[in-house]
């Protein structure tokens, strides 16, 4: 849950990579580090390995099916959650617990309970009172092409504004780039 909490915050400081190669360092993440720590946590906790029975023809169809789906879905977030500001993003990750639950029903055949229901009205309406919120704020909406406070991009050793680039440029342009995690030093 942890994790899971900090990885929109993660996947925005990003926004100058590919998001193939965020997806990569996700993928790598979760199959090399979380997932046997999964496993050998339950062995230590239960004692017991996971039971996996062998697979036939339609359940590898329906397994490469899903791994397509969650690819897909991987790599609309990762890109998501660059381009947008990690709590606008993480507003649809809260609609898709009634759209999951929707399924499931529909998978399971099973009727839609009222208390289910009642906590995906929830769900969508707190996601709508912090969009509105969100527009209503005196500031009013936020604007992704908004610059960085931080950063000190098109701006001059002195601090002040330009639009015109200069010729050289000054030590708080490159500071920056040397911070960079695609670029190598060499000290």
């Amino acid at each position: 849950m942890i994790i899971n909490s900090i990885n929109p915050i993660a996947t925005h400081q990003t926004r100058q990579c590919s998001w193939c190669e965020v997806m990569l360092v996700c993928s790598l993440l979760s199959c090399l580090v979380l997932n046997p720590l999964a496993l050998y946590g339950e062995h230590f906790v239960f004692d017991v390995w996971p039971d996996v029975k062998p697979l036939g023809t339609l359940e590898g169809v329906v397994m490469l099916t899903g791994a397509l789906c969650l690819f897909l879905n991987m790599a609309f977030e990762i890109k998501g959650y660059q381009l947008a500001k990690p709590g606008k993003a993480a507003m649809f990750v809260y609609m898709e617990v009634p759209f999951a639950y929707l399924l499931q029903c529909i998978r399971a055949q099973h009727a839609v309970r009222l208390p289910a229901v009642i906590g995906s009205c929830l769900i969508v309406a707190s996601s709508f009172l912090g969009t509105f919120a969100q527009l209503a704020s005196p500031e009013g909406p936020e604007d992704d092409s908004v610059k960085d406070p931080l950063s000190t991009e098109g701006t001059h050793a002195d601090g002040m504004s330009s639009d015109a680039e200069d010729p050289q440029p000054s030590p708080k342009r490159v500071a920056p780039l040397l911070n960079c995690p695609r670029t190598l030093s060499v000290e």
